[in-house]
């Protein structure tokens, strides 16, 4: 089922039904935080430890670690067998906190960026665990990309914008995109701020969008604004991770935020390594 997303501008006139329709959007759809970590700090230990033994080669040890320890079934001094054992488990425990950690650092960092959010007729900074759908947001160039999002303006008129996307497909090549034409068309026509991009039945302005999946180069999605039926496609969207080119801002509606984004789709959950 297609998710139907109302722009949340927050300074326009709209029926109360329309304001509790939006709240309910941001209660339904995730926030844009990300967690790639695996553990906290009460979870580590246990959880730690019980990947360590997801391994038959772990198992081995143990049962033979155990063995040692019975007098009945081991005439070898258990100490030698013993020590080893746990010295390479400590150690893996060890190299496996410090990979989380980073993960976590690099989570918190992500999560805690400034990026500038429309809100009562201005941009706030604010950070980028905040950012909701249906939000507009402004990205300046050489910026990542917070969420994934249509695009509704851009600083050149003809509405074009590159992005680099190596965070997502490893390939450094720009991939052109280029605002929303309605929006955009309006643009053209001397409209500067946000409130004259949608100086129309705001309450008409919505999207329909496919349900978050993993393929990052298929968008497809039905705006409805003026009355009329517009349809977008990958070539209108920028996707998180990616990093704006060639352009000094665009303005975006947030499409999908957090773990729902192309990115967090593919990334999907870390597998233990062993060595």
């Amino acid at each position: 089922e297609r998710r139907k997303i109302y722009v949340d501008l927050n300074d326009l006139d709209i029926s109360n039904d329309k304001e509790n329709v939006i709240i309910n959007q941001r209660e339904i759809f995730c926030n844009n935080a990300i967690r790639t970590c695996q553990y906290t700090l009460i979870t580590f230990f246990p959880l730690a430890l019980l990947n360590q033994f997801k391994t038959a080669f772990n198992w081995f040890f143990l049962m033979y670690t155990i063995i040692s320890l019975i007098p009945i079934l081991s005439d070898r001094a258990p100490l030698p067998e013993v020590v080893p054992f746990f010295i390479v488990l400590i150690i893996s425990l060890i190299k496996e906190a410090i990979e989380d950690y980073r993960k976590y650092a690099n989570d918190k960092k992500a999560n805690n960026t400034k990026v500038l959010i429309y809100k009562n007729k201005r941009f706030y900074r604010e950070k980028c665990k905040d950012i909701r759908v249906g939000n507009i947001i402004k990205i300046y160039k050489e910026e990542l990309i917070p969420a994934d999002v249509l695009i509704i303006k851009s600083s050149l008129k003809s509405g074009l914008c590159y992005m680099q996307t190596a965070n997502l497909d490893g390939e450094n090549a720009l991939k052109p995109r280029e605002a929303f034409s309605f929006t955009q068309k309006k643009v053209r026509n001397k409209a500067e701020t946000i409130k004259e991009i949608f100086d129309y039945n705001n309450q008409h302005f919505c999207l329909e969008v496919l349900p978050p999946n993993k393929d990052i180069y298929n968008i497809e999605g039905t705006v409805f604004c003026d009355n009329k039926k517009n349809y977008i496609t990958i070539k209108n969207i920028l996707l998180r991770g990616a990093r704006l080119k060639n352009v000094d801002y665009v303005y975006g509606i947030v499409l999908y935020s957090g773990h729902d984004t192309k990115l967090m789709q593919n990334i999907g959950h870390s597998s233990l390594k062993m060595s």
